[in-house]
C-alpha cells in the first residue's frame, strides 16, 4: 500500500509541475451577441486582426457550447499564447455581456436600443457614433418550401401570418394547409428586426 500511495503522490506532483510549467494562455478580449456575426464573420475577422500582431499557429476551435468559439495561437515577440473568445446566442445576449463584464465587445445584427443606451450610461454613450462600427448590411429573406407554389407575398400578408391572422396557405394563393411558422428565437438581433419592419406593433 505505501507503494501505491508513493506512486498516486508522485504522479501528483509531477502533474501539478506540468500544470505550473505550461504556459498560460493570455485573453486579448471577448465577444458577446450575434450568431450573424459569430457564427463565421467575427472568427475570420479575429485571425486576420490576430496576424496583424504576428501571432502564428492561429486556429479556430468550437467550444462544448454551441455558438461558442474560441481563436487561439503564439505571440512570438512576447512568448505567450493568446485568444479570442467569441459567445454567439443573439444580439440581446451581448448587451447583457457588456453590462455584466462578462464582453468587451457587443456584436449585434440590429441599432441599439433606447433602453439599452440609458441602462448603460454608467459605461458609455451607445448612441454615439464611435460607439457603433457597422461592418455589414444584411437582409432578411422570407423562405418557403421549395415545393409550395406561393412565390411571393407581401410584408401585409406576412404581417397578417405571423400574427396568426392569416393560418392557412389556401388564405394566400396556395394549397389547403396549415402554416407552420419558423422563426429565431427573442434574443436575436434578426429577429427583432424583422418584428420592427414587419410586425410594427401587431
Amino acid at each position: 500500500m505505501k507503494l501505491f500511495f508513493s506512486f498516486v503522490f508522485l504522479v501528483a506532483s509531477f502533474l501539478s509541475f506540468l500544470a505550473s510549467a505550461a504556459p498560460s494562455t493570455h485573453t486579448l478580449f471577448t465577444i458577446h451577441g450575434s450568431n450573424t456575426v459569430g457564427a463565421s464573420l467575427a472568427p475570420r475577422l479575429v485571425v486576420k486582426y490576430l496576424e496583424t500582431l504576428g501571432v502564428k499557429n492561429i486556429h479556430i476551435k468550437k467550444l462544448s457550447v454551441d455558438n461558442e468559439k474560441v481563436i487561439k495561437g503564439y505571440l512570438l515577440e512576447q512568448g505567450k499564447s493568446v485568444q479570442v473568445l467569441i459567445s454567439a446566442h443573439g444580439s440581446s445576449t451581448g448587451f447583457k455581456g457588456l453590462m455584466s463584464n462578462s464582453a468587451d465587445i457587443w456584436a449585434s445584427s440590429r441599432a441599439v436600443k433606447n433602453k439599452e443606451v440609458l441602462s448603460a450610461r454608467h459605461i458609455s454613450d451607445l448612441s454615439q457614433s464611435d460607439s457603433e462600427h457597422v461592418l455589414a448590411i444584411d437582409g432578411l429573406a422570407i423562405i418557403v418550401h421549395p415545393q409550395n407554389p406561393v412565390s411571393a407575398l407581401s410584408k401585409h400578408q406576412l404581417a397578417k401570418i405571423y400574427s396568426g391572422e392569416i393560418n392557412n396557405w389556401s388564405q394566400v394563393g396556395g394549397a389547403n394547409q396549415a402554416i407552420k411558422l419558423f422563426a429565431r428565437d427573442e434574443n436575436s438581433g434578426t429577429w427583432d428586426s424583422f418584428k420592427n419592419m414587419v410586425l410594427a406593433k401587431t
